[in-house]
């Protein structure tokens, strides 16, 4: 008896995987959630049968029949749980100063914000913040962080990048590309109405700044990367979890293995129109503000308040580090290109590796690196007036305090908490 029992838990628990399995698969030949999870509960309930029949060999028919109407009503309800939503509270992050929207050539629309320059001040090349993530707004932030360098006779611009925050969303989410975050920020530059920019570029920004440098090196004046992602991985990288504590781990992961969340990821791996149809954009992008939030302790130094951002975009986010993303355009760029002068912008308690920041001093070298011992990840919301600090004296050609004479070898107190 015992035997049949636990072989009969064992036919359940395969009927559960091949379900959404099954699911998965035929989610790359169709985006209808109908016919894919339809699909996907016929193949759990076909194994269970089967398996059923075996195990129930020589009971009565009507034990037979009992147990099997009960154990469809049992597969069926684990199987209806990824048809429930998620369920999270959904926000917008805060209007920023000088709040506007431009219209895009294909139908969408960027948010951003702008403080002018001020008055009195030599008028210079505006300076346009990018978020990071991807998929990860902060205009408000950006902006007041960078608030100061209005007096200097900077414009200072900060945007939603497409699919995050108050900007639009695609309804195809496979379009989120280098080359259509590329495009958005050109349209940005036409809207300053300048012919060359200065670009702020936190995590993912340094890298979509660096894009964006390789393909109009004419239109950026300077650079400053802050907490720069690897070139490589297209900003991405790190492991922000390693750096919670158990608790806030586990908090995290409570939020991202729920089976309809297991199988919206999984979706995206496959297809992200298939996860598209069945969640949209305002019940997977809620989630990923409380993903957010709960990781948020790892993007600072200890003692300083973590806060997490609301307008989080969950396919900006998954679909460009997704299995299927489109390959990452090469950033080539002559030895001329590369004379773009450079600031790098490193906290001693990023949760990035130190050769992201390498890559960004090796493809620009007309470049240096200011350490700060008392930052994370998120060094301008922590450290504003020495981030402020340090690009004003880049942009001014005054001295830095804290260039790393030697940038390519980390500090021995690098992310030691």
């Amino acid at each position: 008896m015992a035997a049949r029992i636990l072989a009969g838990a064992g036919a359940l628990l395969l009927s559960v995987v091949v379900g959404p399995a099954a699911a998965l698969a035929l989610a790359a030949l169709t985006t209808a959630p109908v016919l894919f999870l339809g699909g996907g509960a016929a193949a759990a309930l076909l194994v269970w049968l089967s398996a059923w029949r075996l195990l129930t060999r020589g009971l009565a028919p009507r034990r037979r029949r009992a147990g099997g109407v009960l154990s469809v009503l049992v597969v069926s309800a684990v199987f209806a749980t990824l048809l429930v939503p998620l369920g999270d509270p959904a926000r917008l992050p805060p209007l920023p100063p000088g709040a506007g929207a431009l219209a895009t050539g294909d139908g969408g629309s960027i948010a951003y914000g702008v403080l002018p320059a001020g008055s009195g001040a030599p008028r210079a090349a505006p300076v346009v913040a990018l978020h990071g993530g991807p998929g990860v707004p902060d205009t408000a932030g950006l902006l007041a962080a960078l608030a100061p360098l209005t007096a200097d006779g900077h414009d200072v611009w900060s945007y939603d990048q497409r699919g995050t925050g108050r900007s639009s969303r695609l309804d195809d989410p496979g379009g989120y590309t280098t080359e259509l975050a590329v495009a958005d920020l050109e349209a940005l530059r036409r809207r300053t109405g300048a012919p060359r920019m200065i670009l702020v570029g936190h995590s993912y920004g340094a890298y979509l700044a660096a894009a964006y440098h390789d393909a109009h090196p004419d239109r950026v004046e300077r650079l400053v990367l802050s907490s720069p992602g690897a070139l490589s991985t297209g900003g991405t990288g790190g492991d922000p979890l390693a750096r919670l504590d158990p608790a806030a781990r586990q908090e995290v992961q409570r939020l991202l293995v729920s089976p309809r969340a297991l199988l919206v990821y999984g979706l995206v791996q496959v297809d992200p129109a298939s996860a598209h149809a069945l969640t949209g954009d305002a019940e997977v992008d809620a989630r990923q503000d409380r993903v957010h939030a709960a990781t948020a302790p790892a993007l600072h130094c200890p003692g300083h308040a973590p806060q997490g951002l609301h307008g989080n975009g969950f396919f900006a986010n998954q679909v460009p580090q997704s299995l299927r993303r489109p390959a990452l355009p090469p950033l080539e760029r002559s030895a001329d290109d590369a004379r773009v002068p450079a600031l790098v912008l490193k906290g001693r308690c990023d949760y990035l590796d130190w050769a992201s920041a390498v890559e960004h001093l090796d493809a620009f070298p007309d470049s240096r690196l200011v350490y700060l011992p008392d930052a994370g990840h998120d060094s301008y919301r922590e450290r504003p007036e020495a981030v402020v600090g340090a690009v004003r004296a880049f942009l001014g050609g005054g001295d830095m305090p804290g260039v790393l004479a030697d940038p390519r070898t980390a500090p021995a107190d690098y992310q030691r908490r």
